[in-house]
């Protein structure tokens, strides 16, 4: 009875002659060389490219919230651009899903969490509902005419590849003297 009583004062007892800081920064300090698998560092950001297996947009969602993870989204021109540059060098010609939809509202695009796509990414001409059944966003390349990645509306059913964005982690220091 008495031993709980007298653990508290000892752990009372050394927090008070110890200083103790704490100290939260957003990412994983590269000096800490922590695995972050099968997440991959590009940027800022921490991506799963699913460069395999092709499932509908449903799917793809599930299965990157069942790895902790979203389907991608770009809430920068940088981070859209800075993906892009590495998807370019091994997946051209490939489409992904990514979290943009109008499942919604038919009248407005958004990302997973809620915020309107409003980086100037699209296709020109896109988004288009082609035959009023396209409601989810891919990312591709497209040869014509700037050949560079972009965003095009799609059926939701049809397969994709996928891209998953971890949240970002953060990182806790504790310092004691």
């Amino acid at each position: 009875m008495y031993t709980g009583f007298y653990i508290f004062l000892g752990i009372l007892s050394v927090s008070l002659t110890f200083n103790i800081k704490t100290n939260v920064t957003d990412g994983i300090p590269e000096q800490l060389n922590v695995p972050t698998r099968p997440f991959k560092k590009i940027g800022d950001g921490y991506y799963y490219i699913q460069g395999a297996k092709k499932v509908n947009w449903f799917a793809a969602a599930q299965e990157c919230a069942e790895r902790g993870a979203e389907l991608v989204d770009f809430k920068t021109l940088d981070e859209f651009n800075i993906l892009n540059r590495y998807l370019n060098d091994s997946y051209t010609h490939i489409m992904f899903w990514t979290s943009g939809t109008n499942l919604a509202d038919p009248k407005s695009y958004v990302w997973g969490d809620g915020k309107p796509i409003d980086l100037d990414i699209w296709y020109p001409g896109e988004p288009n509902n082609l035959n009023g059944t396209e409601n989810c966003a891919e990312l591709g390349h497209d040869d014509f005419p700037a050949k560079a990645f972009g965003l095009n509306d799609i059926n939701c059913l049809s397969e994709r590849l996928y891209i998953c964005k971890a949240r970002q982690p953060k990182t806790v220091s504790v310092v004691v003297w």
